[in-house]
């Protein structure tokens, strides 16, 4: 019997992969994250901070459709979504008391979100501390300087009179209730407890570090910026001047240098503020004076660009 083989036709593959169409990038603001040397929490690591001078730029154009293929109603809107800027990695954490935020992804963004003002995308700077903060607001108030001339920014203000440090995270977590996370955190704060009878010098400088290292925990995607405290002629608990003087240098250069290595912030000095400048303080010797608010005014302002436009974390 002649045996006849079947041969079945095999279908030919198509030496050309089906490749999807390629999507928009659209770019995400930069967020200023820290990265801790050699200490995790939670199982996370905190990163490397990075630049942010980008963050207002705008998206990558979506490519326009081939004539074969107009466009509907359907797919303008996946275009305009895919326009969206995302700052999902703005938000960072919020209190278990608030509800839920869903942001989008960098690769899917909202569709509302290309249609939301401009200044609600705006980050945002808490300047806290005590009455050092609380005048230089006033001062800013009368000279039209509240925004320091930063239009991409909101500063928010909160300088209480008389503040010491045990306010300090009360303060930032009640802010954080009604406020998104901030981009920069600048904390003037910590001359009113230099000499507390009940504490030692170390003993103070301990307790600050704790309380940055559960404010860091706080504000993951912050730069924590340590604004370095002024001098002054006139120190509480009867602390002569010279006293005074070598424990604010000693905390300053302890707690700079934490915020600088242990959290990946930032710092603000003031050399331009010497106590032996008398017109730039008021009669007390502890308020600055129209000059002296000024002067640091400007210092802060200048920080901030700096620490936005450049990887230079110490001002000046």
């Amino acid at each position: 019997m002649l045996r006849v083989r079947n041969q079945r036709a095999s279908k030919a593959r198509s030496p050309y992969a089906a490749v999807p169409n390629g999507t928009n990038t659209v770019a995400s603001s930069s967020v200023l994250a820290r990265g801790r040397r050699g200490n995790r929490r939670g199982g996370q690591v905190r990163q490397p901070v990075a630049n942010i001078s980008n963050i207002n730029a705008p998206p990558t154009q979506a490519t326009p459709p081939t004539p074969a293929a107009p466009t509907t109603p359907a797919t303008q809107a996946s275009t305009e979504a895919g326009q969206g800027m995302s700052r999902s990695g703005m938000i960072g954490m919020i209190p278990h008391n608030m509800p839920p935020i869903v942001n989008p992804t960098p690769d899917a963004p909202s569709a509302l979100s290309s249609h939301v003002p401009t200044n609600m995308n705006q980050d945002s700077v808490w300047i806290i501390g005590s009455s050092i903060i609380h005048w230089a607001q006033k001062y800013a108030e009368t000279t039209n300087q509240l925004n320091l001339g930063l239009n991409h920014f909101t500063i928010n203000w909160n300088g209480r009179r008389g503040m010491v440090w045990e306010y300090l995270y009360t303060t930032v977590s009640s802010m954080l209730i009604a406020n998104k996370q901030p981009t920069i955190l600048i904390i003037h704060c910590g001359g009113n407890n230099i000499g507390d009878p009940q504490n030692t010098l170390k003993g103070i400088q301990k307790f600050m570090k704790l309380t940055l290292s559960q404010i860091a925990d706080l504000l993951p995607n912050t730069l924590i910026v340590w604004s370095h405290i002024l001098p002054r002629s006139n120190w509480r608990q009867s602390l002569s001047t010279i006293e005074g003087e070598n424990s604010r240098r000693r905390i300053n250069s302890a707690i700079a240098t934490f915020v600088l290595k242990k959290l990946n912030g930032a710092s603000i000095k003031y050399p331009d503020i010497q106590i032996t400048q008398k017109r730039l303080f008021r009669l007390d010797g502890v308020h600055l004076s129209d000059l002296g608010n000024n002067i640091y005014i400007n210092s802060l302002k200048n920080a901030i660009v700096q620490f936005v436009t450049s990887s230079s974390r110490t001002y000046p």
